[in-house]
């Protein structure tokens, strides 16, 4: 698995104690050695040899980097700034924008390193601004010039069993997103996968 904005690498870490091949990719030196650190720390931990590298690079650049293809992308990208306090609608839509390019510029190469039938799970930020509306990054935009296609999570041939239960359940079959949210976040989050059509 690939996490081409591994940050200090936490989702990293899980793959690896699933038993997977991780390779990290960290724009910020400093992050990219935590992510060293802590997955020799946790290899130790556990007394088991890691399957992991580590690599300082841009993910807007990842045929550069790695040169064998992986079979899934999961990551949690840089998701804006650190809000202490809702930002005005301005500042959110300047932050989509932004974050939009980024995630674009990604989704525009990934396909390039990652197998033919592999997938990318990827969290995406819904930003709350002061008037209290969530802000979205649109999929139109996102996807666009890739080569790429939503996956509907949760499908219904799954659900059958579990839809006839009570209504109650609110289970929501074929989303384009999964929601991860606690209350009183400025920025939530939400979780889509991506492949080729």
């Amino acid at each position: 698995v690939l996490d081409p904005f591994c940050g200090t690498g936490t989702l990293l870490m899980e793959a690896a104690l699933l038993g997977m091949r991780c390779i990290g990719v960290e724009i910020d030196g400093d992050a990219a050695r935590g992510a060293r650190s802590n997955l020799k720390w946790l290899g130790a931990e556990m007394e088991e040899v890691l399957d992991f590298e580590i690599i300082k690079g841009d993910a807007r650049q990842l045929p550069e980097i790695i040169h064998d293809r992986v079979d899934a992308i999961a990551t949690e990208p840089h998701l804006g700034p650190v809000y202490v306090e809702p930002p005005t609608r301005e500042q959110v839509q300047q932050t989509i924008r932004e974050l939009t390019e980024l995630y674009n510029e990604f989704l525009k190469v990934a396909p390039l390193v990652l197998g033919d039938s592999g997938r990318i799970a990827m969290t995406l930020p819904v930003i709350n601004s002061e008037d209290g509306q969530s802000h979205r990054i649109d999929i139109t935009k996102l996807l666009r010039g890739t080569e790429l296609m939503v996956y509907p999570l949760l499908p219904k041939d799954v659900l059958r069993p579990v839809l006839k239960k009570p209504k109650a359940l609110a289970l929501k079959p074929e989303r384009q997103t999964l929601p991860e949210r606690k209350r009183g976040q400025v920025v939530q989050r939400e979780v889509i996968v991506l492949g080729r059509g």
